[in-house]
């Protein structure tokens, strides 16, 4: 496949949970599609729950105020989806140029436009963007033009990077992207956030005394888990400057978990945690996502005995790496050839 230029939108709309308006006249003005999936009793008694409701407060004064509520997603409610689900679906069903592409999730909307050159790219984006935001204001939103985002974009590696001065970085769900998508970026900013949670859970874990080995996991486990946030996504921008910055905090709260000192190298505190490197988790991550993927490519429903295979698998492929790197550690040989025996990977 040629490489393609693309433009890549992030708008971001103002204080949508308080300014949202009550659906009824999205679901007016959309009856015919929204009415071809929801039963009719369905929807009187979604347009009965919001109407009429009011808000009632005791002034400084000591007089009683009421206000109509036409505005607000219930927090706390099932009513929260279903209400969003609502009105972006109706945005997601607008007609679109060639080469466009909207993604909603949550309260925020991106936007793809892909053309022959750059200069197509951009031009497309700004009419799409465009358009999206009409539709979005169209539902009683404001999008924040100070807020909206865009980078210039490539799919697959280019042979030149794109114009000076349009290469920058856009947040979109938690992960830094940039137009190569190396997600330098992202790794730089997450590498200091992990030392800083790892090393504040460690305070918590002191040599002597504290939680047990339980608690000390699950304290490993939180930061983990933020450095695997969107490991599918990442996977393949795996350098050895990005596994370095992944390391240094995996090993600061390996140290606490094992109740060792700052002495102990990164191979024997991760060894005694049981705790593989993370790059090669990412994989195993990276690995169950790609086959759902597929799956849901071709239409074909998710079987759960196979994706607990296709994850077994892949753990058995993360154990023997793991394995293949214990045999030539860097630092920390002794440790791990004294209690290879006695320990099981």
């Amino acid at each position: 496949m040629p490489n393609v230029p693309c433009s890549v939108v992030l708008a971001d709309q103002n204080t949508v949970v308080t300014t949202r308006p009550l659906p009824t006249g999205v679901v007016r003005d959309d009856r015919e599609a929204f009415s071809q999936q929801v039963p009719p009793y369905l929807k009187r008694l979604l347009e009965a729950y919001l109407q009429d409701r009011e808000v009632i407060w005791e002034g400084s004064d000591g007089w009683i105020y009421r206000h109509l509520v036409c505005c607000g997603v219930p927090q706390g409610s099932v009513l929260g989806p279903i209400l969003w689900n609502i009105g972006f679906d109706w945005l997601l069903r607008g007609p679109l140029l060639p080469g466009m592409r909207v993604l909603c999730y949550a309260d925020d909307t991106l936007v793809t436009a892909c053309g022959n050159t750059y200069e197509d790219a951009a031009r497309l984006a700004v009419v799409g963007t465009s358009m999206v935001v009409d539709r979005i204001r169209m539902i009683g939103l404001k999008v924040s033009i100070s807020k909206t985002e865009a980078i210039l974009s490539i799919i697959h590696r280019p042979r030149r990077g794109p114009p000076r001065g349009a290469y920058i970085t856009v947040l979109v769900l938690g992960l830094t992207l940039d137009g190569r998508w190396g997600f330098k970026a992202h790794f730089t900013q997450l590498g200091p956030r992990l030392v800083s949670t790892a090393a504040a859970l460690g305070r918590l874990l002191p040599n002597i005394g504290g939680p047990e080995s339980t608690c000390r996991r699950l304290y490993a486990g939180i930061v983990r888990s933020m450095a695997l946030y969107g490991a599918p996504i990442w996977m393949h921008a795996m350098t050895t400057h990005n596994k370095i910055l992944l390391r240094r905090p995996q090993r600061i709260i390996a140290v606490r978990t094992i109740r060792g000192y700052r002495t102990v190298s990164s191979t024997a505190a991760t060894f005694l945690a049981s705790d593989p490197p993370w790059e090669l988790q990412a994989e195993v991550l990276a690995e169950v996502y790609r086959y759902r993927a597929e799956m849901r490519t071709q239409g074909e429903s998710l079987d759960a005995e196979e994706v607990r295979r296709i994850r077994t698998l892949a753990q058995a492929a993360l154990v023997s790496r793991w394995k293949e790197d214990l045999e030539s550690p860097i630092a920390g040989s002794w440790t791990v050839d004294a209690i290879r025996h006695k320990k099981k990977l």
